[in-house]
């Protein structure tokens, strides 16, 4: 796995960040997986850490609280599923709530 450690507004899809500073983006082959610092953004807690999925460098639009979770979401993400499956196999293997 390759991590670039590194402050940034533009995520691997080239375009603004808007969630927050990016702090390391860690890859997995197509796998871009965003840690970045949330800032004013709802109910989420400022200096809160995120990590925000990317599939061939496209946005998923999905996000956890954990590095794993966030593994989980981009290879059910790339299969095609966009719901539970993520949440189903964290708890398998007793990551999850």
């Amino acid at each position: 796995m390759k991590t670039k450690s590194r402050r940034s507004r533009v995520g691997p899809d080239g375009e603004r960040f808007p969630w927050g500073d990016i702090t390391k983006t860690h890859s997995i082959g197509e796998y871009d997986i965003v840690e970045a610092v949330w800032d004013s953004h709802g109910d989420i807690e400022d200096g809160t850490t995120a990590f925000f999925v990317y599939v061939g460098q496209k946005d998923t639009n999905m996000s956890s609280t954990t590095l794993d979770g966030a593994l989980a979401l981009a290879i059910a993400h790339k299969h095609g599923d966009h719901g539970m499956a993520s949440n189903y196999f964290m708890r398998m293997i007793g990551a999850g709530k």
